[in-house]
């Protein structure tokens, strides 16, 4: 699958010096609910893509973790449900291979 690198990197315009985020502020950034984001948590941890760090009962996110929602978030959005969660880790590990 072609992925749009634009589209991925424009998931984590988060200034560098970020390392994580609270729920909320990733509730925020990602403009979802919190009924979206735990099922988002709960595709994540099901498939658990490379970089997803996630613990349950943490506070918050790391950076790649954040990442991570970010895409699965636009992929979401574009291909829909099923097809995004089947697509998520070939598109990350695509983006991390021109990276």
């Amino acid at each position: 699958m072609n992925i749009n690198h634009n589209s991925i990197t424009s998931c984590l315009q988060l200034p560098s010096v970020i390392s994580s985020l609270p729920r909320k502020s990733v509730l925020d950034f990602l403009e979802v609910s919190q009924p979206t984001l735990t099922r988002y948590q709960d595709y994540l941890n099901q498939i658990k893509p490379e970089g997803w760090d996630y613990i349950k009962g943490s506070r918050g996110f790391s950076r790649k973790s954040i990442f991570i929602l970010c895409v699965l978030k636009d992929l979401i959005q574009t291909l829909g449900q099923a097809q995004a969660i089947m697509q998520l880790k070939p598109t990350l590990e695509e983006f991390y291979n021109d990276n």
